[in-house]
């Protein structure tokens, strides 16, 4: 019979891991699950460093076993979520700037041109300063003359106009205006008449006018309509019959 080999026989106990069978036995191949359990402490948990988990780590260390503090537990539906009432605030801010703008805006295009201001200007009747040719503003609107602006090809007191130096020939020059009381009532044209007679009469112009024989009067009247819409001026003209033949202000 042939020897055969024979595995060593123990008391059933196999050794920890990591020791050794004997002198000249190779170490032993226990499997994990037969491993001793480590020895426990007093309150009975058991120590690290064996094969089973020793335990929920401490509850003091933020992201273990309990979330930290000033973050929104995993699963809760807030991670991620931004602060809505910083949002809030700044949104309200925008919008109170966005009233004022608009508010600003409005009120500005419609200075001047309430009832009872006859006389609002705009910026084609403002005063700028002259083309080469001369011309100040163009498409100036009767509401929108001034007294001592000068008019090129002016066709009637009713009608839009170019404004220009007066050095520059010109066929007519507003040499001065009456205003009504905001709160008066519409006269008619029979007294509206009267008025513009007795105070147009009374402008004076300069000396430069007698190098202009062929000068009329005009007049600028509110008819009922825009008595309405706050129209209170009487304009008095002073227009030379050969078109633009005027090459001088004529009053001072």
């Amino acid at each position: 019979m042939s020897e055969q080999d024979k595995k060593p026989e123990g008391n059933g106990t196999p050794p920890a891991p990591g020791s050794a069978a004997g002198p000249g036995s190779e170490p032993s191949r226990t499997p994990p699950s037969r491993w001793e359990k480590g020895a426990g402490d007093a309150a009975g948990a058991s120590k690290q460093g064996s094969w089973f988990s020793a335990g929920p780590p401490p509850a003091d260390k933020p992201g273990v076993g309990k979330p930290a503090v000033g973050k929104p537990a995993a699963g809760s539906g807030d991670e991620g979520r931004p602060a809505l009432k910083p949002l809030l605030l700044i949104g309200a801010g925008i919008l109170a700037a966005i009233i004022i703008i608009v508010v600003i805006i409005v009120s500005l295009a419609n200075r001047g041109t309430e009832p009872g201001s006859p006389a609002a200007s705009s910026a084609a009747g403002a005063e700028a300063t002259p083309g080469a040719d001369g011309v100040i503003a163009e498409n100036v609107t009767p509401f929108d003359f001034k007294s001592g602006q000068c008019f090129i090809d002016f066709k009637a007191a009713t009608q839009n106009a170019t404004v220009v130096t007066c050095e520059t020939p010109h066929a007519a020059q507003l040499v001065g205006t009456y205003f009504y009381k905001e709160a008066d009532k519409f006269p008619g044209k029979d007294a509206l008449n009267v008025q513009a007679e007795k105070f147009c009469g009374a402008v004076e112009l300069n000396e430069k006018a007698a190098d202009y024989p062929a000068l009329r009067n005009s007049y600028g009247l509110p008819s009922e309509g825009t008595w309405q819409e706050g129209d209170r001026r009487i304009d008095c003209f002073v227009v030379s019959d050969k078109g633009n033949a005027i090459k001088a202000s004529l009053i001072d």
